[in-house]
Parts: structure tokens; sequence; C-alpha cells
């Protein structure tokens, strides 16, 4: 039985040492979401191309309200889109829009809050252009106060985002302001989920009282889309029967459409009936681990068969959701492009104490909250790996290690996020 940190490191080295060429392939930026970049984002021009205000206010020359109240004359006004603007002139003034370009001579804009009309004798708020007229500023500023100025956030051909990173919504907005409606990305990952065990029904099925549906099949397509946009095809349910098992499981590693990745669940504990281990075993498959120091999840089992991954997960829900998120969710991030896969783990504070026996590490189902700028988490009534009802009164999962048995209120945990 080896850790958790052992088992995800031979995940990664395993991966590492094929040196898999991964393919790519350019889809609109539409239907880029959640998939990960095969090219830099690149601006194709400055940004901002001009100097632009940042508030509305009014452009004026810093060198003329160094001494406050000052009253400028209003010559014009420059508004966002305005092909040309007005040229300021010492003791001058020129209305503008926030996004407006900055007219020629202009060093600093005031915003509208620190300006009076100069004919009152009370501070007005001036919101509307009035052409020619006089302003009082009542503010001074230092030289690019309240100015974009060109370049100052990207330059022409500078590198914005690099390969190996996964779209977000900040990645989509940042491709489309570069002008790319289209993006080369990594091909997906191909995922094909099989579950294992006479228990099991379909979920559109009435079990009868020794069954269940196959909730795993469901949970694991979720889970395979969800990781970086990644593609699956469930195989349904394959009997506790070698032959049965063997068949659907050559389907899968043989698919002409091909299959990078198998997922199995179910028929790997040391019972009469799990037969999974020994059809792998039979069908070529290596073996590189088949029991974790984990709880729930003991008896994950990791193989590859050439270029091909293979995990065989426990069959209870909660431990299969579990052994995903630690160990196949880095394969697959690898797979498609990234250059890491980890999940995000956070400190918290604890608000209830428990205990757990020692030896493996737990991920407990958890609930966090965010107050005043602090994480704080505790843990939710679950009965065990087969309680997805627990699971889903959950939004993380706190980290119990394996060497630690009382964890008190207020002490500072790990959750991993879900």
């Amino acid at each position: 039985m080896i850790s958790v940190d052992q088992a995800r490191q031979i995940v990664l080295d395993t991966f590492l040492a094929r040196k898999i060429a991964l393919k790519t392939e350019r889809v609109p930026l539409s239907e880029a979401l959640g998939r990960v970049l095969a090219q830099a984002i690149v601006a194709d021009a400055d940004v901002p191309a001009f100097n632009r205000s940042v508030k509305d206010g009014f452009a004026v020359r810093s060198a003329d309200i160094r001494s406050v109240p000052v009253t400028l004359r209003v010559a014009g006004e420059s508004r966002a889109g305005d092909a040309k603007t007005p040229v300021l002139a010492a003791g001058e003034a020129i209305q503008i829009m926030t996004g407006a370009a900055v007219p020629s001579g202009a060093d600093a804009v005031v915003m509208v809050e620190d300006t009076e009309r100069a004919d009152s004798a009370s501070r007005e708020n001036v919101a509307h252009s009035f052409g020619a007229g006089t302003i009082r500023i009542v503010k001074s500023l230092s030289e690019g106060a309240n100015i974009s100025f060109r370049g100052s956030e990207a330059r022409c051909g500078e590198e914005l985002s690099p390969a190996g990173t996964r779209m977000r919504v900040h990645e989509i907005s940042l491709a489309a302001s570069v002008g790319l409606s289209v993006v080369e990305v990594f091909a997906r990952p191909r995922v094909a989920i099989l579950a294992t065990g006479d228990e099991l029904v379909s979920i559109d099925a009435a079990p009868a009282s020794n069954q269940i549906r196959n909730s795993n099949s469901s949970s694991l397509a979720a889970l395979v889309r969800q990781a970086y946009a990644g593609c699956s095809h469930e195989l349904g349910i394959a009997r506790d029967d070698p032959a049965d098992l063997r068949k659907k499981v050559e389907q899968a590693l043989n698919d002409p459409s091909g299959c990078e990745c198998l997922l199995l669940t179910g028929g790997v504990s040391a019972g009469k009936y799990d037969f999974v281990e020994p059809v792998l075993k039979d069908l070529g498959v290596v073996f590189h681990f088949d029991s974790i120091a984990i709880r729930p999840g003991k008896p994950a089992v990791f193989g590859t068969r050439g270029n091909q991954f293979v995990f065989a997960l426990p069959g209870n829900p909660v431990s299969t959701i579990v052994t995903f998120q630690l160990f196949v969710l880095p394969l697959l991030g690898l797979l498609s492009g990234t250059t890491a896969g980890d999940s995000m783990i956070l400190n918290a504070r604890l608000e209830n104490s428990f205990r757990q026996p020692t030896g493996r590490r737990g991920y407990l189902p958890a609930y966090f909250t965010l107050r005043q700028d602090s994480l704080y988490v505790r843990t939710v009534r679950w009965k065990g790996s087969s309680d997805l009802a627990g699971l889903a009164r959950s939004n993380c999962l706190l980290i119990a290690p394996e060497n630690q048995a009382e964890f008190t209120e207020g002490s500072t945990v790990q959750i991993l996020m879900a």
C-alpha cells in the first residue's frame, strides 16, 4: 500500500516517461471554454492603442492646476470613439469621457467630482458637456493622473497567455480582444467508462431490493466533461463474469476511434467476484499500483497498456469521485496539454472537532464558508463511501493526515476544493 502522494507521482511520471505527442485542432472561440491553448495569445497592437482616460472629467495640463482653485476655459470635448480629438492649449480644459482619447497637450484628467462651475459659489457636479465656458478645478493632480498610457497594458507582439493555459472566461475575453475568432487547442482526451457489478441497473430502471442504480458512470462522465472539457464514452455495465468483463474491456481498449484512458468502477476489492484485475492483466495491462493509503478509496488501481491509461476505481460512489479527483484528474490535465493538473488546496479554520483512524489519509466531505476574509470549514454528516446524500451536502473535501487522530475546533486544516 503506497501513500497518496506516491500514487499521484507515479501517475504523472508514467505519463511523462511516454513522451506522448499530443494532437491539436482549431476550434471557434465560442467552443473553446475549458479547452487548453496549443498556441499563445499575443497582442496584435499596443493596449491601449492610444492614451486613454480612465475617468469622466476634464483633460488638462498638470502645470495649469498646480495651484487650486483655478479657472480654465473649456475648449471642447473628447468622447470614446471619436476619430479626432481637439488639441489642448495652455489655460484650457477639454471635457473627456471614460475610454476617450486624451487630447494632445494634456497630461492629466481631473475627475468630474473635483470640478465646479466657475460661476457657482458652491461645488456642483458637472456631468454634462456645456460647450464654450469655464470650469473651476478644485484639486491639483500630478502628471499622468487618471490616464492609461498607450501600451501600458500590453505591447504589440507581447505574449499575453502562454500555450498550456486552460481557457477560462478570462482567456476567452483576452482572445477576442486580439481578434482571435478561432484558436488552436489541444485535442480532448477520449475516455471510456465502464461500471461493473451484478447489483447495478441503469439509472432509468426501477431497482429491486438487491440492486442499485449505476450512478458512477454518470458522475464520471460529468467529471470528465468538467476536466478540461474532456469527452467520454459510457460503455454501460459489465456483469461479475470474466467473459462479459473481458469483452467490454477489449471493446474499450481496441476501439478504432481511440481510447486514451479507460475508467472502470467496482470489482477491485478482494472479494470472490472481483475480476477486474485478473482480466486487465490477461489483456496486457501493466499495473503500477493497486492499493493506496487513503480513506475512502483504498483499492484503487492504475495501469497502462502501451500509451493507454487504465484506472480501476472502487465501486462505492464517494470513493469513485474522490479517487478520480486525486489521481485521474492530473492525468487528464496532462493529456489535455496542461503543464500541471493539481487541484486547489486551501487552509481553513475548523468549526467542529472529530476523530479519525490513523494509517490512511482521509478525504472527508465538508462545507466551507468565507467570513471576514477567512475560510471556515466543518465536516458534514455522512455515513461512509456509499453516502451520496452526505457528499451532496458538501462543497469541498477536508484532508485528514494519516498520522493524526484528533482534530480540534479552531485548528487549521487543509481542504481540497470540489
